[in-house]
């Protein structure tokens, strides 16, 4: 497996951290933070490249709230500032990350979602006369870091700069291996199986 390292330099790019930035923004743009932020754009981006940089920065804390719909479940949400500094680092790492991902892995990736994961759930419907619909309770929250981080670490080289701790990229390590491992246990032990997954569940069509 290729070790990507030097990525550094890429995700403290100016350009980078422009488009971030842009990013970030979509759709909030009325926001009060996000009209701060951008008030003060090039203030706030020159404060963040140089906290990178010199390995000072620090992500916020989080806050939380509680939603019932579809189902009960805590939200955590990152401060503005930081989220311009995921979309920095996901620039890079993103590409990476996707070329690895399942076929049929559907939630969050450029060109897939859950449209075309319903036509390609339609397409296997007349093949398999099976279909398991799975959703693993409390994922994200009981995800362990101490497995997790050398797994992401057999594909990133933190070693320059870019310290998993300090960019908070445990908000992304789920992504290294999302699809990986987990996926290639569901498909060599549910042979013949076909697995679909979106944000929300997992379908798994086998043949009887």
């Amino acid at each position: 497996m290729k070790r990507h390292a030097n990525l550094f330099d890429a995700v403290v790019a100016w350009p980078n951290l422009l488009r971030a930035a842009k990013t970030a923004r979509h759709g909030k743009t009325r926001r009060p933070v996000v009209e701060r932020f951008e008030f003060c754009r090039e203030w706030e981006l020159l404060a963040l490249q140089r906290e990178l940089e010199a390995g000072t920065y620090a992500p916020g804390p989080f806050r939380t709230h509680r939603i019932t719909r579809p189902k009960p479940r805590l939200i955590s949400a990152a401060p503005y500032r930081d989220r311009v500094a995921h979309h920095a680092i996901m620039n890079v790492l993103a590409p990476v990350l996707d070329a690895r991902f399942h076929p049929d892995s559907y939630a969050c990736r450029a060109g897939k979602g859950t449209h075309a994961a319903s036509r390609r759930l339609q397409q296997l419907m007349g093949r398999y006369p099976f279909a398991l619909r799975a959703d693993i309770s409390q994922y994200f929250p009981s995800i362990d870091h101490a497995i997790l981080t050398p797994i992401s670490q057999m594909t990133f080289d933190f070693r320059h700069g870019m310290c998993a701790g300090t960019l908070g990229f445990p908000a992304f390590l789920p992504l290294s291996c999302r699809n990986d491992r987990g996926t290639q246990w569901v498909t060599a032990e549910m042979t013949p199986c076909v697995w679909i997954s979106t944000a929300r569940s997992s379908w798994s069509s086998t043949a009887r």
